[in-house]
């Protein structure tokens, strides 16, 4: 009897620990697909790119000396416009600072006794970078003074900045039909060719070094020119190519600044356009101001672009939509 006793309860025993088995695993398998929906909810929704198709004026900052180049501070939350006061060789050119948000003019001549060529800028960490004639000079942005000036002797005119985040500072020269870097404290050619058709605006890509190109100059005296290209430099190579297989001129070009990868905006020197290029090399006019439409530069924090119009005297924000 114990025996026959022990012999159900070890079946019994058996059925029970086989039937827990099936119910865990039930349950794993529930719990499983409740963690993946889960996944799936938190998961980020994809933010699908869209392209610019409008931009609104923002603010105006009006009465500047003919302002070239404008570029915004990161670090200090801050806006430098290159002025260069033309005609007036006793103050010279300067650097104002304007309020980011407003457009109010924080400091005139925050840096003053430049050259009335100034042109271009470009920021790494405190270091404020601007192109002056044949001259490329350092400002410490925090005091204000000049740090050192770099000679550029075969240059003929410096136009714009661009500093990589290793601080490698690329320079064109648009009469010179070059590009300079300083890196190390050393000035050296870069590249020099008559097919970059005047170089003006400066953007790193990858290792590309991308040309907004002013055109072949025809007449010095009205600064006449036939509309170009915008170029790509490899920098390994320093083969030269057209951006995204252009076959129509863009304009007599002066800024270009990044909107998302590989996208840009694009000014238009004597037609006063701001052109939207794309990475394919499709382009679009998104608004025409005056002749003398300068060194822009786009703001992704803010989805503001600074245009300094120097025939105007005035810098203008605009928000991107």
């Amino acid at each position: 009897m114990i025996i026959h006793s022990l012999t159900i309860n070890y079946k019994q025993m058996k059925d029970l620990f086989k039937s827990l088995f099936i119910i865990l695993l039930v349950s794993v398998f529930f719990v499983s697909c409740e963690k993946e929906e889960d996944d799936d909810d938190n998961e980020p929704d994809v933010v699908e790119f869209v392209h610019p198709t409008s931009m609104t004026p923002l603010w105006e900052t009006t009465n500047l000396g003919g302002p070239e180049s404008a570029i915004y501070d990161k670090e200090r939350d801050q806006i430098f416009v290159s002025v260069q006061n033309p005609g007036n060789t006793e103050v010279g050119g300067y650097i104002s600072k304007i309020n980011v948000e407003t457009g109010a003019v924080v400091d005139t001549f925050w840096v003053q006794g430049l050259s009335n060529a100034i042109t271009g800028m470009g920021i790494y960490e405190n270091t404020l970078y601007i192109a002056e004639d044949t001259v490329l000079t350092e400002i410490n942005i925090t005091s204000g003074d000049i740090i050192t000036k770099h000679d550029v002797e075969t240059a003929v005119f410096l136009n714009d900045v661009f500093v990589t985040s290793t601080n490698v500072v690329y320079v064109s020269d648009t009469f010179g039909n070059a590009i300079y870097k300083l890196e190390n404290g050393t000035v050296e050619l870069v590249v020099q060719a008559t097919g970059l058709e005047s170089p003006n605006g400066l953007w790193i890509e990858d290792n590309n070094l991308l040309v907004a190109s002013f055109g072949v100059i025809t007449d010095m005296q009205t600064f006449t020119a036939d509309p170009t290209y915008v170029y790509s430099i490899d920098l390994d190579t320093k083969a030269i190519t057209k951006f995204g297989d252009l076959t129509t001129p863009i304009g007599n070009m002066d800024g270009i600044s990044e909107y998302g990868e590989g996208n840009y905006f694009i000014s238009d020197w004597t037609l006063g356009k701001i052109i939207y290029l794309k990475s394919t090399g499709e382009m679009n006019t998104l608004l025409t101001l005056n002749q003398g439409t300068a060194d822009i530069h786009y703001i992704d924090s803010k989805k503001v672009l600074l245009i300094p119009m120097a025939f105007d005297g005035k810098l203008a924000a605009y928000t991107v939509e």
